[in-house]
């Protein structure tokens, strides 16, 4: 469905294989979907000049891949939320240039990749349960783990942790910040 500021779509997949996701900038939330549909929402903050469909780039997902392009300027303010039905096998890779990224690493499963290039990255998990293994860099910022024990850094960090999960989650921040909350049952 498609109007004026408004765009979504749904298409089946089932969270297994690969997830390539780039958008150029705005607001992204990735949370976790039930069944087996990928589910994409766009809303904008202003009218853009063109139809929304014109800004995706690419929205093509079939079978175990699937890869979404979006190229919205930053003057529109769009706010994207991506709902993503996974399993331990799937590999995501998640690029924003620039904005917010919200993130539910407990719900996400699987090997998950996160750039940003600039901006502040925000993650839901409880404990180390979300990952075997967990990387946060961030060029030139700061970094809050707001879990009990956590720790917060400033200026150039490089974190890597050991959990008790399965599957490797990488976060990389150019400039900005990563923060973690462990807010239980939340969905950000």
């Amino acid at each position: 469905t498609e109007d004026a500021q408004h765009l979504a779509a749904e298409r089946a997949f089932d969270g297994q294989g690969t997830l390539e996701l780039n958008v150029c900038s705005g607001e992204l939330h990735i949370r976790p979907a039930s069944g087996d549909k990928l589910r994409l929402r766009i809303e904008t903050g202003s009218t853009p000049s063109l139809k929304m469909r014109a800004y995706v780039k690419d929205l093509d997902v079939k079978g175990d891949h699937a890869t979404i392009s979006l190229e919205f300027p930053h003057k529109y303010h769009a706010v994207v939320t991506l709902e993503v039905p996974s399993i331990a096998s799937l590999k995501s890779e998640i690029n924003l240039g620039a904005g917010k990224l919200y993130f539910n690493a407990d719900g996400i499963q699987g090997n998950r990749e996160l750039n940003l290039g600039a901006g502040d990255a925000y993650l839901t998990m409880m404990g180390d349960h979300a990952y075997s293994n967990f990387e946060a860099n961030v060029g030139m910022g700061s970094f809050h783990d707001h879990r009990p024990g956590g720790t917060s850094s400033h200026f150039i960090i490089s974190r890597d942790y050991q959990g008790s999960g399965d599957g490797r989650l990488e976060v990389n921040v150019g400039a900005g910040s990563i923060d973690i909350e462990p807010r239980k049952g939340e969905t950000i």
